[in-house]
């Protein structure tokens, strides 16, 4: 299911973003935030395309939801 926005991604934060953080973008840092979590959430989450540049592709969580995006084929995958 799509995150109905970015601010549902707040949880994997170590610190609150400050006030009047724009609602279309978020930053995290590793290893102080939770990025893991908060990629894989988002990739989860990801219903109709997904395109994805990732260096040091190495993480089996993540490349199962990624292999699971692409033999769905109702979503576009890159």
């Amino acid at each position: 299911m799509a995150l109905d926005s970015l601010s549902e991604l707040d949880q994997y934060k170590a610190a609150p973003f400050p006030p009047g953080y724009p609602d279309t973008t978020r930053t995290f840092y590793s290893p102080v935030d939770r990025v893991h979590d908060a990629l894989a959430a988002l990739l989860t989450s990801a219903a109709k395309s997904l395109v994805v540049a990732m260096y040091g592709y190495d993480d089996p969580q993540l490349n199962s939801v990624l292999q699971s995006k692409l033999k769905n084929q109702t979503s576009m995958c890159k």
